[in-house]
């Protein structure tokens, strides 16, 4: 299962993702950056994050599983997209049934993240060069 959230005004929210029975979801998730979450950490710090799901922010973790319908998943990964100092994208991604991830999961999302930047950049370049 995964997620792609769009960082705007301090929330992160759907984009594009993947989850079963809750594709027609994806676009109603707005998570406050602001308050404690699975997600705060790694936009705050723009470092990844790989594991069970943190204690703190408990509640918002359970309302975002709550609407995308599954079940509170043992080991979750989010990964900012990071542009210069600003996260712009969060990746979100658990296994199904919430078990374990496999263990290069992180490394691979940050490699896309970082793919993501650069192909972020270049369409900022290329549309800069039209004006």
């Amino acid at each position: 299962c995964g997620l792609v959230l769009v960082i705007k005004n301090e929330m992160a929210m759907g984009w594009k993702g993947y989850f079963p029975d809750a594709e027609d979801l994806i676009e109603a998730v707005a998570v406050p950056l602001g308050k404690p979450s699975m997600f705060s950490g790694p936009y705050q710090s723009r470092t990844p994050f790989h594991g069970a799901p943190p204690e703190e922010g408990a509640k918002a973790n359970q309302l975002f599983w709550k609407l995308l319908r599954c079940a509170p998943p043992a080991d979750v990964m989010v990964c900012p997209v990071v542009m210069g100092n600003r996260a712009v994208n969060l990746l979100y991604a658990h296994a199904e049934g919430g078990s374990s991830l496999p263990g290069n999961a992180l490394e691979e999302a940050t490699v896309v993240a970082g793919s993501a930047a650069q192909a972020y950049a270049r369409l900022i370049k290329k549309d800069q060069g039209k004006k």
